[in-house]
């Protein structure tokens, strides 16, 4: 999954609590984890070659989990079919 960083980085913020994060900072920190996670030259963050990316930055819970039954379904209908007396 992937998703847009700002609203991430809002989310931090904890209803009632008396301490406001710094959503700047907070993003500045997404941002350098993200770049480090992916560059670096040991096992760097990447989807895999077969990988289906579902962005979830403009979904509401219920559109992430319709999207993610698509792509479930999707690659269900094109899988290869097992040989031999399976159903």
């Amino acid at each position: 999954m992937a998703c847009a960083l700002e609203p991430l980085a809002s989310a931090t913020q904890i209803s009632g609590w008396p301490v406001r994060a710094d959503e700047n900072a907070i993003l500045a920190d997404i941002r350098r984890r993200d770049e480090r996670d992916t560059a670096r030259a040991v096992a760097p963050l990447r989807p895999a070659a077969d990988a289906h990316v579902l962005d979830t930055s403009d979904l509401a819970i219920d559109g992430v989990v319709a999207a993610a039954i698509d792509i479930i379904e999707g690659v269900r209908r094109n899988a290869p079919r097992p040989s031999g007396n399976s159903p």
